[in-house]
């Protein structure tokens, strides 16, 4: 997951189509970020009220 990151912050494309295959990458981690977001809002929510 990191190393899409990096490719999608740090590298700038001169051409908008090389960065495809990163877009394309990126998009397998979808649903694990949107389970880390609900995990980490559940546990402020339940923490810290909400």
């Amino acid at each position: 997951m990191r190393l899409v990151r990096n490719r999608l912050v740090h590298e700038y494309f001169e051409r908008p189509e090389a960065m495809l295959p990163a877009l394309l990458s990126a998009r397998h981690f979808v649903d694990t970020l949107c389970a880390a977001h609900a995990a980490m809002r559940a546990y402020a929510q339940s923490r810290f009220g909400g």
